[in-house]
């Protein structure tokens, strides 16, 4: 089966100069994911990973960052904005939360995924 989500971050896509979109596209067999492809067409990045081999970025291996603890870390969410401050089961991404310093809503789960999957907090903040 093949999953595929045209404009993840439609909202900064139509309606914001915010460039937090993507395309991506799943592939399941027998149950199992075994492969995923992510476009950013903003930064021409190319996110692919397949079952038992990695994860790339443009054709070159990436890795999470090697931060052991969370108070040192970016949280990223894909939470719309308003559920964060309506229901009590989003308090932990409050910035003044100890163990939660600093909490970012981007525009699209996918690419807050492919940030985390690259590591480098550089990633996610355009640098």
């Amino acid at each position: 089966m093949v999953t595929f989500d045209p404009l993840d971050g439609n909202y900064e896509f139509l309606r914001t100069a915010i460039p937090v979109f993507c395309v991506s596209l799943a592939v399941e067999a027998t149950g199992q994911r075994i492969a995923g492809v992510i476009y950013d067409p903003t930064r021409d990045e190319m996110f692919a990973a397949e079952l038992g081999s990695g994860t790339r970025l443009n054709g070159e291996a990436i890795h999470v960052s090697a931060t052991a603890n969370l108070g040192e870390c970016l949280v990223a969410t894909g939470f719309p904005s308003h559920k964060r401050h309506k229901s009590p089961k989003y308090l932990f991404l409050s910035p003044d939360h100890v163990a939660y310093p600093r909490g970012e809503a981007g525009g699209s789960a996918a690419l807050d995924l492919c940030n985390v999957a690259s590591g480098p907090v550089r990633r996610f903040l355009g640098i």
